[in-house]
């Protein structure tokens, strides 16, 4: 195993969750203006995809960084616990970035509504976990 390649349904979970996660935290920024602004399409949902590839990418060196150092069958509990809580707090840090940066910016006009990064926090750990499930399904 290449600790620095993902393999095919670690990139496969990205090009499914990555847009959701995408929209989603467009539409909680943004609300009813990603619909009618063409500036929203154009300038954040690309950068916010950027911005998801390389937190995914560090969440797969992470996985397979413990994979290495936790390899055996009796070690399987605790990796899986060290990676979900990591995983949580690498979530928790995207996101924060992501409204940080927005509302510092002003980026599009965005400024913080309390709540609404509790609620993508909450979904993006969410399809996390979904995708570390998966991920470690396939390293079995």
């Amino acid at each position: 195993m290449n600790p620095w390649r993902p393999t095919k349904i670690e990139f496969i979970t990205f090009l499914v969750l990555a847009p959701v996660l995408t929209l989603l935290f467009n539409i909680l920024l943004f609300g009813d203006r990603v619909n009618s602004e063409g500036q929203i399409l154009a300038y954040s949902f690309p950068l916010t995809f950027i911005d998801l590839f390389f937190f995914w990418y560090l969440h797969i060196l992470v996985m397979h960084w413990y994979r290495i150092r936790l390899p055996k069958l009796n070690q399987t509990l605790l990796r899986l616990t060290l990676l979900t809580i990591t995983h949580m707090i690498m979530s928790i840090i995207t996101f924060w970035v992501l409204f940080k940066a927005y509302d510092f910016t002003h980026f599009l006009g965005y400024t913080y509504v309390p709540g609404t990064i509790k609620t993508i926090i909450w979904i993006a750990i969410c399809l996390t976990l979904i995708a570390t499930t998966t991920w470690e399904a396939e390293y079995f």
